[in-house]
């Protein structure tokens, strides 16, 4: 029997505040080929060694039949399987109901910094040429500056550019408190976060699954952060299985 599951949702604006910490400070230098992205989870430390889970929305109203649901959960589900947990069809048969938020902020303008080299002259090269005239034994000198140019000193600049918050988060409750009385009992949680100049979450998302698969069901401790190449085996994979990457 399938029951319907219904704990109070994060609304995806709602998401991001939680994530905020992470979010801060997460940056990508190069959306096409990395991402940066932070990462931190929390497990109760008495908490059960369940495995078995049914994976549900946990946007707004969003619905098991969202495309865009479906394609996340996809992603979320082989980094949940690498990790050890097995997903079940029916709600009774599951230890945990793993709600699934996603989220991409508006753009903002990030202020950054970075150091420009200012060239100018550095020295003067001095070359003196000796002649002696032939008929009267003269000797004369001619002297030639040529000067030297080179980075004369390192200035600290400053710019804007337009950058987006991405961010998704599974939550893992526990299945027989919530169906005996209705508790919503929290095993774990995972929430990875990056900041970055591409505005796609779709191409973003493989990434931050990929960078959180270690950590479900266990707590970092901190915020972990990680540079995740596009040629990462795992991401790769996951891309792969949702549609082949030209180029890759």
């Amino acid at each position: 029997m399938r029951l319907h599951l219904s704990p109070k949702r994060t609304r995806p604006v709602e998401m991001l505040l939680v994530l905020g910490g992470l979010l801060l400070f997460a940056s990508s230098g190069c959306a096409a080929t990395r991402v940066v992205t932070r990462v931190e989870a929390f497990a109760r430390p008495e908490g059960p060694k369940a495995t078995r889970y049914v994976l549900v929305p946990g946007n707004g109203e969003t619905t098991p039949d969202n495309l865009t649901f479906q394609e996340y959960a996809f992603l979320c589900e082989q980094a949940l399987a690498d990790a050890g947990f097995q997903r079940v069809a029916d709600t009774e048969r599951a230890e945990l109901m793993v709600y699934l938020s996603y989220a991409t902020s508006a753009p903002q303008t990030q202020t950054y910094t970075y150091v420009r080299p200012i060239r100018g002259q550095t020295g003067v090269r001095r070359e003196i040429q000796t002649q002696i005239d032939p008929k009267t034994g003269t000797v004369s000198e001619t002297t030639t500056l040529t000067p030297i140019y080179g980075v004369v000193e390192y200035r600290t600049e400053y710019a804007e550019r337009i950058v987006y918050e991405h961010g998704f988060t599974l939550e893992a409750y526990e299945t027989q408190p919530f169906l005996e009385t209705g508790a919503m009992v929290k095993a774990w949680k995972v929430a990875a976060a990056s900041t970055d100049a591409n505005s796609d979450l779709r191409f973003v998302m493989p990434f931050m699954v990929a960078s959180s698969r270690r950590y479900l069901g266990t707590s970092t401790g901190h915020v972990v952060t990680q540079e995740i190449s596009k040629d990462d085996h795992f991401v790769k994979q996951l891309r792969a299985r949702l549609a082949p990457q030209p180029g890759d």
